[in-house]
């Protein structure tokens, strides 16, 4: 495969960096597959060479990569050490991107472990920082997660309130939903290619018409 040429030639080379992005792609593909254990051994060491390399973006890139893969595997609070790590990166660097990027996945995670107040938290944070950014698609999902969450707290009419937020600008932005594909007029949650695809799938009001659809936990890396 391209990711295993790029890296053997990054090895013949020498060069430390593109050794290090080759690992965290091969890390990133093997995780998309379920390939677990060969994925952790990848980004594990995309970190080790970060960090010979005092390179931090590329240290906060694998420990979020890391997290997902633990968020995948059910593994949560290994998970929320890799996310916590790249948050303190991200604060350190002050890089709001991967702030919110962070808080996204320490919401998503404290959300998978039924920890709702707290993820609520997160995901609040994730929320400001995304509009700060004017980022429309980071709001989009921040949205979406908080209408799920606030919707496992029996908060229906804030869930609702959210969950329209969204919609509208999943619309303005004209992105791809992401559903059942079944229930026109439904909310759906919203998704983009740039972030990582983890976790479990589960319930999630709706608004137009009473109807329940899929929405995708996902880690953002």
């Amino acid at each position: 495969m391209c990711f295993e040429k790029r890296l053997v030639v990054a090895h013949e080379l020498g060069e430390a960096f593109n050794k290090a992005q080759a690992y965290g792609e091969l890390g990133s593909l093997h995780s998309q597959l379920g390939n677990y254990e060969q994925a952790i051994s990848c980004l594990e060491r995309q970190l080790n060479i970060a960090r010979e390399m005092k390179d931090r973006a590329l240290e906060s890139d694998a420990a979020c990569g890391l997290g997902g893969v633990y968020q995948q595997m059910g593994e949560y609070d290994t998970a929320l050490q890799y996310h916590q790590l790249d948050l303190q990166i991200a604060e350190e660097t002050n890089n709001p991107t991967c702030q919110g990027r962070a808080y996204g996945n320490l919401g998503l995670t404290y959300e998978s472990l039924g920890t709702y107040e707290r993820a609520v938290v997160y995901q609040e944070q994730h929320l400001s920082i995304a509009a700060q950014m004017n980022d429309l698609v980071a709001k989009t999902v921040s949205y979406s997660s908080l209408g799920r969450t606030h919707h496992a707290l029996q908060n229906y009419s804030q869930a609702v309130m959210y969950l329209q937020e969204g919609k509208r600008l999943n619309y303005a932005t004209q992105h791809v939903v992401v559903g059942t594909g079944g229930q026109e007029g439904g909310l759906k949650t919203w998704r983009q290619v740039r972030f990582c695809e983890h976790g479990t799938k589960r319930m999630c009001l709706t608004v137009a018409f009473n109807a329940k659809a899929l929405v995708d936990i996902h880690s953002y890396c």
